[in-house]
């Protein structure tokens, strides 16, 4: 199946919001009112700044990443990709399309943060060189987090 990647709309927020409330990663988040109304600005705010790519295929949303740029650096804030479409390197290709984005933006430094016990998440991030630099507790959660971090070598495209 041909999926099409592009920056998220405002008419895509409805099928991106069902995708990442289908990930076993953020349903607890997404039934969660609060969480819900922060999640959707983050979405909205993702939008404005075309930070936020979809892959599309048959007019659905299978496939979505999410940022937010933050002074010199990008944290990288979800990705999420349907089921059926997993492990068929849909996820590579929105991240590699996300990375060259931010590389092209003038970004040098590339963060995220995941669950110690999400194994196919630290997988695919390390596969496509993030490191471990570092570990946080949050306040709202008793799971112990990893952050990992990349940086751009950006001095070629200039």
């Amino acid at each position: 199946m041909k999926t099409t990647i592009r920056f998220g709309k405002n008419t895509d927020l409805a099928q991106a919001i069902q995708l990442s409330e289908n990930t076993n990663d953020w349903r607890e988040y997404w039934s969660n009112e609060r969480w819900r109304t922060l999640l959707i600005r983050d979405y909205k705010r993702a939008i404005r700044d075309k930070s936020f790519l979809i892959a599309v295929c048959n007019k659905r949303v299978v496939g979505q990443i999410l940022w937010a740029e933050i002074g010199t650096f990008v944290y990288f804030e979800e990705i999420a990709i349907a089921e059926h479409f997993k492990h068929k390197g849909l996820g590579s290709k929105l991240f590699k399309k996300a990375q060259q984005i931010i590389s092209c933006r003038g970004f040098e430094h590339f963060i995220t943060d995941t669950y110690v016990g999400n194994t196919t998440s630290l997988k695919f991030q390390e596969k496509h060189g993030m490191k471990i630099c570092g570990g946080v507790q949050y306040l709202w959660d008793d799971s112990p987090y990893l952050l990992l971090g990349k940086s751009f070598d950006t001095s070629k495209e200039k």
